[in-house]
């Protein structure tokens, strides 16, 4: 029995009041989490929540997953579901990768249903692509047959149908780690992928000059978010959301924000420099943004 994961945060703040933040979306919540049942975060100190699984199902919580690509239903589905591949899959630990040689440990659905549920063992194509580099599935994303190396599965973090090869997260559950320029972006117990950042939080350096860089562990979306509210709050003002803060500024719990705070749910503090930036709130420290080892904010210890 695999050590369960430490659900942690995923959802926008925008959404909260609670809202979840488990199965995908998320405002940088800890990669290593608990194993989807859902849970709030009292350590992390920004205010979002989670939920990895449906209530009282142990199901993961697909509702915030893009749709898979639109594929021909007469080839690959029947009623609504994606035929399951004729493969017995051999079970296997991605986190390992115990597979035999010439195989590699993926997730992929057993009964054809459109999400990942489990990990088996498949086979390795003869010239696999590199990481980062466009790839191939046949059948359908879930399938578990693609053209990605071991320890890799194609993947499409930004939900817009661009399929690359992602490095799968490694290590344990209580301590998942990616390729440098990676962070580990855990869905679910059998989807643990390692994603790579769009913008960086401290320059905020997205394509569109309208959109704020916020750390979005668990979310399909972009880093890169549309400043959708009318509010652009200072250090230390109030917030309830990601994007009720200026550039450069990220929306903390009220209790973990710093003694300057006054806001009900939470205020603006502003994104550091791990071991460098010194932080302006009385007793803050710069700290992890959960588990994204490069990426800090002021917060209360």
């Amino acid at each position: 029995m695999r050590p369960s994961l430490r659900w942690l945060p995923l959802a926008w703040l925008a959404a909260c009041g609670p809202q979840p933040a488990g199965g995908t979306s998320a405002t940088a919540g800890d990669a290593t989490s608990t194993s989807g049942a859902a849970s709030t975060s009292t350590t992390s100190g920004e205010p979002t929540t989670s939920t990895g699984t449906t209530p009282g199902t142990g199901t993961p919580d697909t509702s915030s997953l893009p749709p898979l690509p639109d594929l021909p239903c007469e080839v690959v589905c029947t009623g609504g579901f994606i035929e399951p591949v004729d493969l017995p899959a051999q079970e296997c630990d991605i986190w390992t990768q115990d597979c035999p040689a010439g195989q590699k440990c993926v997730p992929y659905s057993p009964d054809g249903t459109p999400t990942w549920t489990a990990e088996g063992c498949f086979p390795v194509v003869a010239d696999p692509v590199a990481l980062g580099e466009p790839c191939t599935f046949e059948v359908s994303p879930v399938s578990g047959l693609d053209n990605c190396d071991v320890g890799a599965m194609c993947w499409d973090g930004d939900g817009d149908e661009q399929y690359h090869c992602a490095p799968l997260c490694t290590g344990t559950g209580d301590a998942l780690t990616c390729p440098p320029g990676y962070y580990c972006a855990t869905y679910w117990e059998q989807l643990t992928v390692c994603e790579q950042p769009t913008c960086d939080p401290l320059k905020q350096d997205c394509p569109d000059p309208e959109e704020l860089c916020v750390p979005n562990i668990y979310a399909w979306e972009d880093w890169c978010l549309p400043d959708d509210s009318e509010l652009d709050g200072q250090l230390h003002e109030p917030c309830a959301s990601e994007t009720d803060c200026d550039k450069g500024l990220a929306c903390v719990w009220t209790e973990f924000a710093g003694v300057e705070c006054v806001g009900d749910t939470g205020c603006c503090e502003p994104f550091c420099e791990l071991g460098v930036d010194t932080c302006p709130g009385v007793g803050q420290e710069c700290a992890p943004w959960f588990d994204i080892t490069d990426v800090g904010v002021c917060r209360l210890p």
